[in-house]
């Protein structure tokens, strides 16, 4: 490092600094996924339970399948039965969601291995997507998944600055 004089800033180490903060804003940025994703999940499963048929692209798949099986079973049992299959599938896109927010929490505290984990399965979330003909969907889960790479791509950075010392 350069030398430093009383009262000035040494260069080197200040570029240093702004190049961690701005991979760690990267993997958070990245991390921030998880969250939208589990938050327009559920969004998504209130507004599918009052009947509409408004959905966000950015949500899962998968928690649109849960919630369309609970409301076609609701519909064929009636409403005792057929509400307490709603409560369930409720709760299981809650569940869902709260895995997918425990991988932004993890992701942000740069976990590789959750991250890698939870793009996986927002992959095999598009290719169901895919398969039910929703291709705006699909096609937003691939800019979610270049999202959270771009964050995993932080990690590996900051990995090998601290690495480097």
């Amino acid at each position: 490092m350069g030398q430093v004089i009383p009262g000035s800033i040494d260069m080197a180490q200040f570029a240093q600094a702004q190049r961690l903060v701005k991979l760690q804003n990267q993997v958070n940025s990245g991390a921030s996924w998880f969250f939208w994703i589990a938050g327009m999940s559920v969004l998504n499963s209130v507004i599918h339970a009052t009947g509409s048929k408004m959905t966000f692209v950015v949500s899962l798949g998968a928690t649109q399948f849960i919630d369309g099986f609970g409301l076609a079973a609701a519909r064929d049992l009636g409403s005792g039965a057929g509400l307490v299959l709603q409560v369930i599938a409720f709760a299981l896109t809650l569940c869902v969601a709260g895995i997918f927010l425990a991988f932004g929490v993890m992701g942000r505290k740069r976990t590789r291995w959750v991250i890698i984990v939870g793009m996986l399965l927002y992959a095999l979330d598009a290719l169901l997507l895919l398969a039910f003909g929703d291709f705006a969907g699909a096609l937003f889960h691939g800019l979610a998944l270049f999202g959270l790479f771009r964050g995993l791509q932080a990690i590996n950075a900051l990995t090998q600055l601290e690495k480097a010392g």
